[in-house]
């Protein structure tokens, strides 16, 4: 999406709010067949001094973890999105975040059982 300057937000705490509010996001990689986006529900968690942390599901079945797994993928996240009527501002009032990242895959055990629990307590 186009971001003028003076329309972005950099502030990691707003952007976290953002992705804790509206977690399904569209994780878009590229295999040899071309741009691919799956929608998937991510818990994004933060780390000190860093980015943070995007944990999601990915079923067996979905070849993403498989053909992205090591490669750069691209999460957005969908905010609340209106339009503003011309007669009051011509614009339209959008929010959205977007996080670039590394995908890795957790193979069945006790780490893959804590992040699909972690999205289970969030989610239920």
């Amino acid at each position: 999406m186009y971001r003028p300057k003076h329309f972005e937000q950099n502030d990691p705490a707003a952007l976290a709010a953002l992705m804790r509010a509206h977690p399904l996001a569209a994780v878009v990689s590229v295999s040899p067949d071309g741009p691919t986006a799956n929608h998937t529900p991510l818990e994004f968690s933060a780390a000190a001094g860093k980015p943070g942390l995007l944990r999601g599901h990915l079923a067996r079945a979905n070849p993403l973890w498989q053909q992205a797994a090591g490669q750069s993928v691209l999460a957005i996240f969908g905010g609340e999105n209106a339009y503003v009527s011309p007669s009051f501002y011509p614009s339209k009032a959008r929010l959205a975040a977007d996080r670039l990242g590394v995908l890795q895959g957790l193979a069945q055990g006790d780490a893959a059982a804590q992040a699909t629990a972690a999205l289970m307590q969030r989610d239920e």
